[in-house]
């Protein structure tokens, strides 16, 4: 399913260079992180297998709490007494907690299933996305340029230090770039599978929100830094508002005042649920400003 999310997001690209070969693989890292490198004229995107295990776990919980997003399915199906687990970025620590608990996944799927699909399918958004992102890596030159440029083998998806602020801005606005064509390949496949505007908007919601997530998720993996002017990636809020400012565009260069509208009116939902339902569900104190 991942490799024919990867040919369908290939086919979106206008590039008309020769691509090289590309591989997608999982790695055996515990904790969350996604890689891109090319190697021997070969492209590699690597994430790790925490990935996958972290990102619906996360998606599960949320849609199980019977307060998020309460207009999908039945919200009181869901149980008011879910076990404590605690969030962690590392799937062995996850695992752990799970065998001395004796907790299996059944405990936090959502019990509706009209809400468990829902999910599901912000999970594979959100693991598409960053297939997507680490893809426009290779299709963009990134890769070469920071290879063949800065001596630097491989771009990773959790933050890390930069030895100047020249570069840290050059590989941030490479991020961005990647960040961009991520989000527009979700919204190009909502698109082709909605039957009607309607359902555009709702899956369009999800894909939003599901990239949200992810930013917030990495968020809690990067190198703490006491200035972002020397970190590799964006600060998550800067991120989510290019996001935002993406989605916009898009449906500006469609002419649809309905989408405009309608993307105005479920910005607050979306930080809503992306900043404070995500720190109440991690246990996060939020200390940043309230941007709603």
């Amino acid at each position: 399913h991942i490799l024919a999310q990867l040919e369908d997001i290939s086919s979106y690209s206008k590039y008309v260079g020769k691509l090289p070969p590309t591989y997608l693989d999982l790695t055996d890292e515990s904790h969350l992180n996604a890689f891109t490198f090319n190697y021997l004229g070969r492209g590699v995107i690597a994430l790790s297998g925490t990935v996958p295990a972290i990102i619906y776990s996360t998606m599960f919980r949320l849609l199980s709490q019977r307060e998020v997003m309460s207009d999908i399915g039945n919200p009181e199906s869901e149980s008011p007494t879910a076990p404590f687990i605690p969030f962690t970025i590392d799937f062995a620590e996850l695992a752990k907690h799970h065998a001395a608990s004796n907790i299996g996944i059944e405990s936090y799927i959502p019990k509706d299933v009209t809400r468990e699909d829902t999910a599901r399918c912000m999970a594979m958004m959100a693991i598409h996305f960053i297939i997507a992102h680490e893809f426009r890596h290779i299709q963009a030159g990134h890769n070469d340029y920071c290879l063949h440029v800065v001596k630097q083998p491989l771009i990773e998806e959790v933050s890390y230090i930069q030895s100047d602020t020249n570069r840290a801005m050059i590989s941030q606005a490479m991020e961005m770039d990647a960040d961009a064509f991520g989000i527009l390949s979700l919204l190009r496949l909502v698109r082709r599978i909605s039957l009607n505007l309607e359902q555009e908007k709702h899956g369009d919601f999800l894909a939003i929100l599901s990239v949200y997530i992810v930013f917030r998720l990495f968020e809690l993996a990067k190198l703490r830094s006491s200035s972002w002017l020397t970190l590799s990636h964006p600060p998550p809020a800067m991120r989510n508002f290019m996001l935002l400012a993406t989605v916009h565009e898009a449906y500006v260069r469609r002419k649809s005042e309905d989408l405009l509208k309608w993307l105005d009116s479920i910005v607050p939902r979306i930080i809503k649920i992306g900043e404070h339902e995500i720190d109440r569900l991690t246990g996060v104190t939020n200390s940043k400003p309230d941007i709603l």
